[in-house]
């Protein structure tokens, strides 16, 4: 039990650290300093990861390696101004619906835990339906069994 308290603290003082950097990204302006900042959070986030997974911790392993995903997403992206951390609900549902890729876009769902179908309604909607993405709609079918009901989900 006391294995599992230290470990649900340090993946939250992976988060604070996450969320601090998130604030900074708020007051200045993407910079080399700030991308090696990043990629040190990603760093600690691969390591805890990696021991999280040792200890056979998988579900803090899979948090940590999804946040890790999320932070070298953040980094590829900093130069487009596209802002893929500290996140609301809303804001992740609003990125999924209008980025273009669909892997980037399953990362961000994966380190917000919106894995449900529903979560993908309204991102398949305007991607598929209205801007004619198809090749999104092509990898989402490889990356998730296919639901029936998907489809009439989508057009209502």
């Amino acid at each position: 039990a006391l294995r599992g308290v230290r470990l649900g603290e340090l993946f939250e003082m992976l988060r604070f650290c996450l969320v601090c950097t998130c604030t900074a990204l708020d007051i200045i302006e993407p910079s080399f300093a700030f991308k090696q900042a990043l990629s040190r959070i990603q760093e600690q986030y691969t390591d805890a990861a990696e021991n999280f997974f040792k200890d056979e911790c998988l579900h803090y392993g899979q948090r940590c390696q999804a946040m890790a995903s999320l932070v070298a997403l953040q980094i590829r992206l900093l130069a487009s101004d596209v802002r893929v951390i500290c996140l609301s609900t809303q804001e992740v549902v609003q990125l999924m619906s209008r980025h273009t890729s669909f892997h980037d876009c399953l990362i961000v769902a994966e380190a917000y835990k919106m894995r449900s179908m529903s979560s993908w309604i309204e991102p398949l909607y305007n991607q598929v339906i209205v801007r004619g993405n198809f090749s999104y709609y092509a990898e989402f079918k490889r990356t998730f069994p296919r639901k029936s009901s998907l489809c009439s989900e989508i057009a209502a």
